[in-house]
């Protein structure tokens, strides 16, 4: 298995030490895993402060990734013919959506 990282995998979010940058979806699915263990209680009080100290990390990364989202969805407009373009970019290239 490579380590490649994907332009997605570098421009999920938060690059915060000791959490890989991961897909939205990815960082959802262990923040709720963190969560089960916890709840369940089949952790001990020291990783589950480890295991809560991740999970805020990766709430970190989704809340950036939603934020980056957010701005693409704001550049976004509707052209005199009702298409959509992306803002900024001239009528060469810019391609609808």
């Amino acid at each position: 298995m490579t380590n490649r990282k994907t332009k997605q995998d570098s421009d999920s979010g938060d690059d915060s030490p000791g959490v890989e940058p991961v897909r939205f979806e990815q960082a959802i699915e262990q923040i709720e895993a963190v969560i089960e263990r916890i709840e369940s209680g089949e952790v001990g009080l020291e990783q589950s402060l480890a295991q809560y100290e991740q999970a805020t990390k990766l709430i970190g990364q989704c809340r950036s990734i939603l934020d980056t989202a957010q701005q693409r969805i704001a550049q976004l407009t509707t052209d005199v013919e009702g298409k959509l373009r992306v803002a900024g970019r001239g009528d060469e290239g810019a391609g609808d959506l």
